[in-house]
């Protein structure tokens, strides 16, 4: 008998599990050490079964659904199809228009709507809470769950604190910088950062609210493994706070990409420590070891424009990012891509090799001779200096050089 067959199904199954959690993630994890125009990109539209190409928000819940925020409702997606959830079929929800997704430690959805106040989604029905509960404003931009349990609201006219059924709001007349709140996050001690379309930045901390001073408008908030908090902001400034204090992301880094858009919507650490941004009009951004790398229609990206909201790394390690383009996932893939987007002058190489330093080395029929490292391209023209002629082979000299 084969020795394969007498494995228990139960046993079989369990290491199935475990190579899933543990292995997979790691198969599927984007390639830090790609280019950010070298992963497979595929776009989901209202052609796929969206309800609309404008989009506010992605997010994934503990059982691997993927949710999209829409003004046409809440959409699930299941990896093959989007269902839609709207107040026509589902009478509890009071507003389509949802702009932001939490979910509790019972599983449950909680949602901030533009004009609804905030909904609970259990999975079959929804429960709405407004001005009428307490709640601070029914025009909810941002919503999440703390770590106690505690639903935190940030509304156009305050910061609403939801628990056993009673609001608690908060306004700058208890010190808040401002009451148009923007962002929203708890870190990994409990401290509540929250961010405004005022000048400044609120920590609630041990119950008492800290004013940082900031002469930005807050727009998005992070924190990084090593427990840093990374702030967004609609000058296009990236900022990191820790120990109470105000860095600039990387001090050696001048960021002039970051500057040209008007502001950064969300922010995101990946699983490799890589930060990702979605801007306003600009595209997607990776900062990865002091390099900033940028993808918009301009330099590859498959859509009509490059207005992004809300980021997402997915528990297999793909990227989400949803926004005006309709719902952007990037991959990981096998093979890897050299060409014009690249930094290639022509993408039509007649012949390769990869030198001592591992560049790869291409030589075109007509472009002349192309090398890529890492993070860099160069390109050397036609060095035959004679027109119509290429370059044929190309072969790495012992002393580091090509001939």
């Amino acid at each position: 008998m084969n020795r394969l067959s007498t494995i228990n199904p139960r046993l079989a199954t369990f290491l199935f599990f475990v190579f899933y959690i543990i292995l997979a993630p790691q198969l599927y994890a984007l390639d830090p050490h790609k280019r950010i125009t070298q992963y497979d990109i595929k776009v989901y539209t209202a052609k796929d079964g969206l309800p609309m190409n404008s989009l506010k928000k992605v997010f994934q819940d503990s059982r691997g659904y993927i949710w999209i925020g829409t003004q046409e409702g809440l959409v699930r997606f299941d990896g093959v199809e989007f269902m839609l959830y709207d107040k026509s079929k589902h009478p509890g929800l009071k507003s389509n228009f949802i702009l932001d997704i939490a979910e509790d430690a019972n599983g449950n959805l909680w949602l901030a709507t533009g004009g609804g106040g905030i909904s609970r989604f259990d999975g079959f029905k929804f429960t709405t809470y407004d001005t009428t509960d307490g709640l601070a404003h029914n025009f909810v931009n941002k919503i999440i769950v703390g770590k106690d349990g505690i639903i935190w609201a940030g509304t156009q006219n305050g910061l609403s604190r939801f628990r056993n059924g009673q609001f608690i709001n908060y306004t700058i007349d208890d010190g808040l910088c401002g009451n148009n709140i923007q962002a929203l996050f708890e870190d990994s001690d409990g401290n509540l950062f929250i961010g405004n379309s005022g000048s400044g930045l609120n920590m609630i901390t041990n119950g008492s609210i800290i004013e940082i001073n900031l002469p930005y408008n807050i727009s998005s908030l992070c924190e990084k493994r090593s427990g840093e908090i990374v702030l967004g902001v609609e000058a296009g400034i990236i900022l990191t706070f820790r120990k109470g204090m105000l860095y600039n992301l990387d001090p050696n880094a001048p960021f002039p990409e970051f500057r040209n858009f008007s502001y950064i919507r969300d922010i995101i650490e990946d699983r490799h420590g890589n930060l990702w941004c979605g801007s306003v009009q600009n595209g997607i951004f990776r900062y990865s070891h002091g390099r900033v790398d940028r993808l918009a229609v301009e330099n590859g990206l498959p859509t009509h424009n490059s207005h992004f909201l809300s980021l997402l790394e997915d528990n297999e390690g793909s990227l989400w990012f949803a926004g005006d383009a309709g719902l952007i996932q990037l991959k990981d893939n096998k093979f890897i891509s050299y060409g014009k987007l690249e930094g290639s002058p022509s993408s039509f190489g007649h012949t390769v090799c990869e030198d001592q330093s591992g560049n790869i080395c291409v030589g075109f029929r007509e472009s002349g001779l192309t090398i890529f490292s890492q993070y860099s391209v160069k390109n050397f023209g036609n060095i035959c200096k004679r027109p119509g002629i290429g370059i044929a082979a190309i072969i790495p000299a012992h002393d580091g050089g090509l001939w």
